[in-house]
């Protein structure tokens, strides 16, 4: 029988998030406290932290059973062998290049109305900042016909909505593209576009659109050529660094990418008031977004997106900028040269 959090049970699964130093301090924190309320129940952690970070989660001695996601599907046998043996259980194998897409047909949704389906997982983007392709593992897609089989079934279950879901939309990574896209000189060609649009990551973003004047290719190639060598090495730097040091200074650096994104901001804001309205609207409109009934349900990353293009679009029909713009001129001199 499934029961609240808050009420006694026999078995708790912790389905753990590892975005950020701040979630993984939670989940202990989770895990700690059924723990405490309820002694003799067996605790299970599964998800993206034990995946991610197996030592991490293999000292949190008040987890009885330790899943990675690469064995959550073994739940049952796991939780079998435990009750059998009475020893803690780790199970956290890492992910291999060509895993297969792990079965996980749902067939009910427990209070709810509205159905998902998941089609894709993992992510190849090894991001020095994010711990996700070692969470989820390459990225990989359920086969067609599963995906018609499950639809069937949740159809025929009754279920009148049902969403389909992917583990990475990057939508922001199309807004930066299509920012970037307006700093073009219309005579680049479609290769330089295309070879450029490979790398649109958020570094490079800040380091292009902070340039005044036109995007020049042989830039943005020279930008590409350290991050690409340092994705690798700079993903496992950056796992080491999170476990080796503190959790404050762990959280205090990864807001350092919010900080590019200010330096970017701040400086055009200053010398225009326009500009400097619509940013302002834009941390107005996010906080009033956090609060509404069914906004506030989004994720944050799907409210920024929405309020990107909303306040962009009201911002380019009320003040378009005029072909006779002074930077637009200094822009053309500037690919002149």
């Amino acid at each position: 029988t499934i029961t609240d959090a808050s009420e006694p049970a026999d078995v708790y699964i912790v389905n753990a998030c590892t975005v950020t130093s701040e979630s993984d301090r939670k989940t202990r924190q989770i895990v700690r406290r059924l723990k405490r309320q309820n002694p003799d129940a067996v605790v299970v952690l599964t998800g993206c932290m034990p995946q991610a970070y197996p030592e991490t989660a293999a000292a949190l001695s008040a987890a009885d059973v330790v899943l990675g996601n690469r064995s959550n599907d073994r739940l049952i046998e796991a939780l079998g062998e435990y009750f059998a043996r009475k020893e803690r259980l780790l199970l956290t194998e890492a992910h291999r290049n060509g895993d297969p897409f792990a079965p996980c047909a749902i067939h009910s949704f427990y209070g709810r109305t509205r159905a998902e389906i998941k089609i894709e997982d993992g992510c190849n983007r090894f991001c020095a900042y994010c711990a996700i392709p070692y969470a989820r593992g390459r990225v990989r897609s359920k086969k067609l016909a599963d995906i018609r089989a499950e639809a069937a079934a949740l159809g025929n279950a009754g279920y009148a909505e049902i969403v389909l879901v992917t583990l990475i939309a990057n939508a922001r990574y199309l807004l930066m593209s299509c920012a970037l896209s307006q700093r073009f000189h219309p005579d680049m060609p479609y290769f330089h576009r295309f070879f450029i649009g490979f790398d649109v990551t958020d570094e490079l973003f800040g380091l292009a659109i902070a340039r005044p004047g036109f995007v020049e290719p042989d830039y943005f190639y020279g930008t590409m050529i350290l991050p690409l060598a340092g994705w690798s090495t700079g993903t496992v730097g950056g796992v080491l660094a999170g476990n080796a040091l503190p959790e404050r200074i762990v959280s205090s650096l990864s807001v350092a990418l919010f900080g590019m994104f200010l330096a970017i901001i701040i400086p055009p804001a200053r010398k225009n008031r326009i500009l400097a309205g619509i940013v302002g609207l834009g941390f107005i409109s996010s906080f009033v977004c956090s609060l509404l009934p069914v906004l506030s349900s989004w994720s944050e990353g799907s409210r920024t997106v929405l309020l990107t293009v909303l306040l962009s679009s009201l911002a380019a029909f009320f003040f378009p900028v005029p072909d006779d713009d002074p930077e637009k001129g200094k822009a053309d001199e500037s690919h002149a040269e």
